[in-house]
């Protein structure tokens, strides 16, 4: 009985602070009813796509059918995009008009009592005109006319890639081509244009717009064996280009030195100032709005006119290196290199060397005289090396020119003339070098520099001429 008493007391104590004023502590977090939470967004189920001034943001379908609306927040909460929750599938919104650069969005999911979920964020970037301006176009490592138009561009390395456009202009009417990131070669069997232009397609990793790198161009241009001179009037070809609209001209004038130019605005004009011995020309363009020029081309505008070298003779400085056995050779004579034969060649022996009884000491010069019969008036010499012996230790390196009118007494009329390409086996011929202009009956020519092996240089054929 003692027991059941106390467990009455206890009873009534609980009871009595059951009653008591501390109940008014807690009140207060139920006056408007429990806070109710929906089911918040996942983040990991949250994809964001850039693209261009604008970014895509989606999720799944939410196992939360409550959720009826969403907000986003971005830029520290102060701009904000509030949309309808998708109910039947993946929720997805663009928010367009940003600026580039990295953004923290932030989502909310609210029911249709307003009551909302735990905020969630997502990064996500925004591309634009920086980005773009940087992107590179992809390389052409090679073009290739020799049967239509074929083009190699470099292998891509950069997945972002999706192909590269090409563009140009004939018939007056647009074409086009594409290569693909697996692609390296296209081929345009039908080009017939000297220019296009071309620009690479990218989208960003996860990105929802295309980006396109700076327009590159190819221009080619016109070849000097297609161009006409006669007078003062140039013609030039016609391209079938559409972006073609003319050339532009410049030259030494060869009276003042003074350096002119000139543009054609279509393929011909007469330039009365021209007085030039040659003029360098690019064909111009005109694409999206800006001025382009091709590589330069020269057009030699004077008439090389070699003399006539029929009764010409010659002294040779130092007796002809003959074979040994016969005392004769049928390739090797005085007036070898001026017989129109390229065949025969002048041997002589150089300075300091020795060969089939021909001995010349150390510090003499070698050298020929050619008489001409009567004056002439030149301003420019012609050597072809000898070809067939198939060493650049045969050849002359460096001349000197002096002219007589009585075969005796010479005048120096250029000195130290460098042979271009002497040491290039493949480049037998000088080309037409121009020196002082004179007048003489005969000249002097002598062999300045030599390579210290082989003990001969040897000369097919040797010009004179005038240009005008």
């Amino acid at each position: 009985m003692k027991h059941i008493k106390y467990l009455g007391f206890a009873v009534f104590l609980s009871l009595l602070a059951a009653c008591s004023p501390m109940d008014s502590k807690y009140s207060q977090f139920v006056e408007d009813g429990p806070i109710i939470y929906i089911a918040k967004v996942i983040p990991d189920s949250v994809t964001v796509n850039g693209g261009r001034n604008r970014v895509q943001l989606s999720w799944p379908q939410s196992s939360d059918p409550r959720g009826k609306k969403a907000t986003i927040y971005w830029s520290n909460r102060m701009e904000k995009k509030e949309i309808d929750v998708n109910p039947d599938g993946r929720t997805q919104v663009i928010i367009d008009e940003l600026a580039e650069g990295t953004y923290i969005f932030e989502i909310i999911v609210f029911d249709g009592d307003g009551n909302s979920s735990i905020p969630i964020t997502k990064p996500g970037e925004v591309f634009g005109d920086n980005y773009e301006r940087y992107l590179i176009n992809r390389a052409i490592t090679n073009i290739n006319s020799t049967s239509g138009t074929e083009i190699t561009f470099a292998k891509v390395i950069d997945t972002t890639i999706v192909k590269t456009d090409i563009e140009w202009v004939q018939d007056g009417i647009p074409s086009s081509a594409t290569i693909d990131l697996i692609q390296n070669t296209v081929k345009l069997p039908d080009f017939k244009a000297l220019s296009f232009k071309y620009r690479t397609t990218y989208l960003p990793v996860g990105g929802i717009d295309l980006f396109y790198s700076p327009y590159s161009y190819y221009l080619s241009n016109v070849k000097p064996e297609t161009v006409v001179f006669s007078g003062k009037k140039f013609t030039f070809p016609i391209p079938n280009d559409g972006y073609w609209r003319g050339y532009v001209l410049s030259w030494i004038d060869k009276t003042t030195g003074e350096e002119k130019s000139y543009e054609i605005n279509g393929n011909e004009a007469v330039i009365n100032e021209y007085n030039g011995r040659e003029v360098t020309y690019r064909a111009v363009f005109n694409i999206d709005g800006s001025t382009l020029y091709s590589s330069v081309e020269t057009l030699t505008t004077v008439s090389y006119d070699d003399l006539d070298r029929a009764g010409w003779t010659c002294i040779i400085s130092h007796p002809l290196p003959l074979q040994g056995a016969t005392g004769s050779d049928a390739l090797n004579s005085p007036t070898a290199h001026i017989d129109n034969d390229v065949n025969t060649y002048l041997s002589v022996v150089k300075p300091e060397h020795a060969l089939n009884g021909v001995t010349v000491p150390a510090g003499e010069v070698v050298y020929f005289i050619l008489d001409m019969g009567s004056k002439q008036k030149f301003n420019y010499f012609r050597i072809k090396q000898r070809g067939t012996g198939g060493n650049v230790n045969l050849r002359v390196y460096k001349v000197s020119f002096y002219g007589s009118n009585d075969g005796t007494n010479f005048t120096p009329i250029q000195v130290g003339v460098d042979i271009p390409n002497a040491g290039t086996l493949s480049a037998t011929e000088s080309g037409n070098l121009l020196i002082k202009e004179t007048e003489y009956r005969y000249v002097k020519m002598t062999y300045d520099q030599w390579t210290v092996t082989s003990n001969t240089m040897q000369i097919a054929e040797f010009y004179l001429g005038i240009v005008e």
